[in-house]
């Protein structure tokens, strides 16, 4: 019985070894292209990813630009992102209201394979099942930082994907989780500040119906107080604030900007870039 169990457990093991061999072989061949601390790197969730244009950040600066940001994206994504951004790098960082109210059990948390991350959910009291539901879904290695960002097209009316219902419903009351995700974020900053990576945060607008909808709700000093804290915690300059005129249709949807919003964030950012504004938080704002 006793040779039956170490052998046993010499299987397993064996097999953890090979497996984590390979995993980081093929992860190391998806991601080998040369990133370096001179480039720019973007992190978010779909509001980043439809939200910036890298082509317009990049000829404006022509500094070589790539992404992170995910439809879906949660915390350990953002940890996974820390994780993988050169040392003394550049990062375009969105502090989002739709991460940190969004539910934990929906954030996608598809980014790879980082037990580290893993750890740091545990350690922020998530749910055991999300913990092990995440292992899984990245058991197969993929790649991570993208070169393009799509924005969505200027329409002459707002997309309505989801009733405003359902978001009146998500501002109704403050999320148990959402000091979790709000550590989780603290976290994966003080990973690049460790890192000596330049920041600039930046906060995406919500249209004007959601606004109204937004600020009568309990959850909204929690998200203003979260960045007066980021700001305070780590030195970060003076809010910048860029207004968009409503008059041009800056948004696709309540959450998202179009193709001409992109745009001028885009400009904005490469302004603040060119002008060496790093650690500032770029509030955008709709008139």
């Amino acid at each position: 019985m006793k040779k039956f169990i170490l052998k046993s457990l010499l299987s397993i093991s064996i097999s953890i070894v090979i497996f984590i061999s390979f995993y980081f072989i093929s992860d190391y061949f998806l991601n080998k292209k040369d990133y370096d601390e001179n480039s720019f790197y973007i992190w978010g969730d779909s509001q980043a990813y439809h939200g910036l244009n890298i082509e317009t950040i990049k000829s404006t600066t022509k500094i070589k630009t790539y992404s992170g940001a995910k439809h879906g994206a949660g915390m350990y994504d953002f940890l996974f992102f820390a994780s993988k951004v050169p040392e003394k790098s550049k990062v375009i960082l969105a502090i989002s209201k739709t991460i940190q109210l969004r539910r934990i059990d929906v954030d996608y948390h598809l980014s790879g394979l980082n037990f580290s991350a893993l750890i740091d959910l545990f350690n922020k009291e998530y749910p055991l099942f999300i913990i092990k539901k995440t292992f899984v879904n990245n058991l197969k290695p993929k790649k991570f930082f993208s070169e393009d960002l799509i924005a969505f097209p200027c329409l002459d009316t707002l997309t309505i994907k989801d009733p405003l219902a359902i978001f009146k419903k998500t501002f109704s009351k403050t999320p148990t989780y959402l000091i979790n995700k709000q550590n989780l974020y603290k976290r994966g900053i003080e990973l690049l500040i460790a890192k000596k990576c330049k920041i600039i945060y930046i906060e995406f607008p919500y249209h004007e119906s959601l606004q109204k909808i937004e600020k009568v709700s309990p959850t909204r000093k929690y998200t203003q107080n979260f960045k007066i804290e980021l700001s305070k915690q780590y030195h970060i300059s003076p809010f910048d604030t860029l207004i968009i005129s409503k008059k041009i249709n800056p948004m696709y949807d309540y959450t998202h900007l179009n193709v001409i919003g992109a745009n001028l964030v885009s400009e904005k950012i490469s302004d603040l870039i060119i002008k060496n504004k790093w650690n500032s938080f770029l509030i955008v704002e709709l008139d």
